[in-house]
Formats: structure tokens, C-alpha cells, sequence
């Protein structure tokens, strides 16, 4: 039975990674746009024509365009690698609460039009998992970290610098999805709305390659360790399987700016291991 639980986490394990293919192939399409654009620079500078058909459209782009889509990318690419933790945290979540159904709790109830409907047990019992799983993901990363400690007992060990990034890039990423406005609004003496243009009409809310580098290094390595534990801790097996392995060869292979040098505080993802990691922040 093990193995066949293991084989099931692991595939949806499998999901993170697929996602950090198609992240890491993204941000070399929107890096490399942003090279041919230099070099189409630096040849007119220096007088030199280029190729025709290199020339064509390249030559329609302006620096003001390639700004504003490095300006897009740069938060897709945190938007995005903040939904594949979300969608694995969940995951998890649900695949524990189905390990255990009783562990959701004695205060759900299953609707009457189940019933009228003749949904099986199994069918039911997934339909409140997922509710419930729905419920933990409105929390923060570190709320729902907390949850899988306290009622699954996970030791989920992170260093204190990993759940900093945690609170920190969790919170930008919710900021410049839910707040592009370049004016702010408010009210003057005579309680009239008043307009506060403070940030730049091109750039709102912007975030910076590094702080997308550095966001992803934590939620990767987040991921990493809670699969640790839930093979080992629930499913009593050794960390020896393809997510841990596979996963970081993708990091290294297309996303080098997650592990390239960061401040010592937030170390890389090569680093994290749940046996060696200092233990985790006070609650």
C-alpha cells in the first residue's frame, strides 16, 4: 500500500516540476528577446547594418516596448512560480486529508443534494476534502505550513530566512497582481476624493529579476522540503525518489538565476535538506 501512495505523490509532485520547465523556458525567451535587442543597439551605434531579415521587425521594437514587456514578465514569472507552491501546498493538503479522511474533522457536513444525487462514499469523502483543502489555501504560505505541522505532524524544519521570504515574496506577489493603479486615492480636508500620482505611469509596481530569482530559490526549496517530509515522516520511506533529484537538475538546467549567489541569509535551493536545516522559526 505504501508504494502505491508514493507512487501517487510523487506524480503529483511531478507537477512542480513540469511547471519550473515551463517557467525557466519562459524567462529564456523573455531574456534572450531582451540580448538580441542590446546587440541591435550596440550594431547601430557603431554604424553597422543589419541582417535583412534579422533586421525587418526586430528594428520596430522600441526601448520603451522592450521596458514595459521586461516589466510584465518579471511579474508573470513571480506570479507564476508563487501559483506552483500554492498548487502543491494544496495538493499536499488534499493527499494527507485522503490519506486520513478523519483527519478533516468532525464539523463537515455533505450536502443534501449529494444524497438526492446517490454520490458514493468515496465521491462524497473526496467533495470534502476538497472544501476543505480550499479553506487551508486562503492562508498564508506559513499558515498552511503551520497546518500541515500541527494536524498531519509534519516536522517541517525551515530556517528562519527561508519563512521570511516566505511572508515576504508571498506578500509582493500579492501586490503587484492586486495593485498596477498608478494614482492613489484619497480624501482632503474638505472630504473630497482627491488623486496621489506617486509612481511611475510605465512602471507601477515593479519587481526586479533578482527579487524573482530570489522568491523562486525559496518557494522551490519550501517544496522540496515539505515532499521530504511526507515521504519519510508519513510514508515511511526513504527520500530517495525522482522529485528531489529531478528537480533540481531542472533548477540548475533553466533556471540559473534561482542558485546563482544570494545573500548568505537566503542561501540556494542546492543547500535546503530536511535533516540538516536549522530548526524552524518560533511560532
Amino acid at each position: 500500500m505504501a508504494s502505491h501512495e508514493r507512487e501517487i505523490y510523487e506524480d503529483i509532485a511531478g507537477s512542480i516540476i513540469l511547471g519550473v520547465y515551463r517557467l525557466g523556458h519562459t524567462e529564456i525567451v523573455a531574456r534572450t528577446m531582451g540580448i538580441i535587442f542590446n546587440i541591435r543597439q550596440i550594431l547601430e551605434l557603431e554604424g553597422r547594418d543589419l541582417p535583412e531579415d534579422f533586421a525587418r521587425d526586430l528594428k520596430r521594437l522600441t526601448a520603451e516596448q522592450m521596458s514595459l514587456f521586461a516589466y510584465v514578465v518579471d511579474i508573470s514569472l513571480l506570479a507564476y512560480v508563487t501559483t506552483l507552491l500554492d498548487t502543491f501546498l494544496t495538493e499536499t493538503t488534499k493527499f494527507l486529508f485522503l490519506l486520513n479522511p478523519g483527519s478533516v474533522g468532525d464539523d463537515q457536513s455533505v450536502p443534501f443534494r449529494d444524497l438526492l444525487a446517490k454520490k458514493s462514499g468515496p465521491e462524497m469523502i473526496v467533495d470534502v476534502v476538497g472544501k476543505r483543502a480550499r479553506e487551508v489555501s486562503y492562508l498564508p504560505f506559513t499558515a498552511r505550513i503551520d497546518f500541515l505541522r500541527k494536524r498531519f505532524g509534519l516536522r517541517v524544519d525551515l530556517s528562519e530566512e527561508i519563512v521570511t521570504a516566505l511572508e515576504h515574496y508571498s506578500t509582493l506577489r500579492n501586490t503587484v497582481v492586486h495593485d498596477q493603479g498608478v494614482f492613489s486615492l484619497g480624501l482632503d480636508d474638505g472630504y473630497r476624493i482627491t488623486l496621489d500620482g506617486e509612481r511611475c505611469p510605465l512602471h507601477p509596481n515593479p519587481v526586479s529579476s533578482e527579487e524573482y530569482s530570489r522568491a523562486a530559490a525559496a518557494f522551490l526549496a519550501t517544496a522540496q522540503v515539505v515532499h521530504g517530509c511526507v515521504i519519510t515522516q508519513v510514508l515511511k520511506a526513504e527520500d530517495d525518489g525522482p522529485f528531489r533529484p529531478l528537480l533540481q537538475g531542472v533548477i540548475d538546467a533553466i533556471l540559473p538565476a534561482s542558485t546563482a549567489p544570494v545573500p548568505p541569509t537566503f542561501g540556494t535551493v542546492r543547500r535546503i535538506n530536511p535533516k540538516s536545516d536549522p530548526p524552524a522559526a518560533p511560532e
